[in-house]
């Protein structure tokens, strides 16, 4: 395969393209199976045409809602190579700890990007509308100065088309010293979609990055969050929600990695399987030996709608320090059908009755965003799949 790399990036980006290229050509295509029965399969994606399909990429339509406040940059990564090349060149491209072949072509081939950064507290939320038109790439860096907040809400689309359509989107944070930094994305991808995704934080002293991943879209999505804590009083939570239906295959993995001292992160995911959607979660928390005094928790819950459905979690905890407070659970459960005929006895019918109880599944994870407009579209989006 030729070098894809324009003469116009600066050096150091054009040397990151190319040892994402040399791992890229050493790579076979991965085989996504944990242990010996979970894999999540993606056979019906064409990776034969991949290459070429995103060496051509065009723009994607992309709208920016920023409040415009002094020390809060919101431009693309093209402009913001041009003006603040020096604000991005120390992170670009440097912390995504993916490493398979999907992870790799992003690195190489990705064009296509938004720049954040943020010096201040931001008032209003920041908020990204992207909808992908053809096979594309999209990064996003976000630098977050010391003592900076904000809250960045991503919103993903694309529309309806009868072709086969590849999107792999990255996002990485950086959070100095005392920052703050909310980070919410719900992707509503049609199902004709193949979305990997990789979401990477690196947490300073006493800063903050909190993720909510919404996954309701696409065919075949594989995600990871990724988050190291190595500030001493750094904290990080992930919360995912994803909504299956059809034959979607959702395979999500969240990451806390405590490299320090009285650090703090949870993961918490709850989904909702119907028809033949199948779901594999898996999750890690990583508490280093000189992380002492830190503490994490993770958490899994699945509703089944069908009996046809999947949903495997694999939770792991890896802890070499004694000084610490960690755990983990899992629950998978169908609707309780002495609750449900406890709705229709009061003149439910079956189906609004299965409405109502997945509705209060999922209510105590929504009112955790604290974000109305985003509670009522996914409220929205939930009630359409349970048509």
């Amino acid at each position: 395969m030729e070098t894809i790399i324009s003469l116009q990036m600066p050096e150091w980006l054009k040397s990151r393209k190319e040892k994402a290229q040399q791992q890229y050509n050493a790579l076979q295509w991965p085989n996504f199976r944990y242990g010996l029965t979970m894999r999540m399969d993606y056979s019906d994606l064409n990776t034969d045409i991949l290459e070429q399909q995103l060496s051509k990429q065009t723009e994607q339509q992309i709208e920016y809602e920023s409040t415009g406040e002094d020390g809060i940059i919101v431009t693309s990564l093209q402009e913001a190579m041009q003006k603040y090349q020096h604000l991005i060149e120390p992170y670009l491209l440097k912390i995504m700890s993916a490493e398979h072949k999907f992870a790799t072509l992003h690195k190489m081939l990705c064009s296509n990007g938004t720049f954040i950064y943020i010096h201040g507290q931001a008032d209003e939320p920041i908020i990204i509308r992207r909808k992908a038109m053809d096979t594309s790439t999209h990064h996003t860096l976000i630098v977050a100065d010391d003592a900076a907040s904000a809250t960045i809400i991503e919103l993903l689309d694309a529309p309806q088309q009868q072709s086969q359509l590849f999107v792999s989107n990255a996002t990485e944070i950086i959070a100095k010293t005392n920052a703050s930094v909310r980070f919410i994305s719900v992707q509503n991808y049609p199902q004709n979609v193949f979305h990997f995704d990789y979401k990477d934080a690196e947490v300073d002293q006493d800063a903050q990055v909190h993720w909510v991943d919404c996954c309701m879209g696409s065919t075949f999505t594989q995600s990871t969050i990724h988050s190291l804590l190595n500030g001493i009083g750094s904290e990080s939570t992930i919360k995912n929600m994803f909504f299956g239906s059809n034959s979607q295959r959702l395979d999500l993995g969240a990451q806390i990695i405590h490299g320090a001292s009285h650090t703090r992160g949870d993961i918490v995911t709850r989904g909702v399987l119907k028809d033949n959607a199948k779901n594999i979660y898996r999750g890690l928390i990583r508490i280093e030996r000189d992380a002492p005094s830190s503490s994490g928790y993770q958490k899994e819950d699945v509703l089944m709608l069908s009996e046809h459905a999947e949903a495997d979690s694999i939770p792991q905890l890896e802890i070499d320090n004694n000084d610490v407070k960690c755990s983990h659970a899992a629950t998978t459960t169908h609707v309780d059908k002495e609750r449900l005929f406890y709705l229709m006895a009061r003149g439910l019918s079956e189906k609004a009755a299965t409405e109502l109880f997945v509705q209060g599944f999922l209510e105590p994870f929504l009112q955790q965003l604290h974000a109305p407009e985003i509670i009522e579209q996914l409220q929205k989006q939930v009630q359409q799949r349970l048509q």
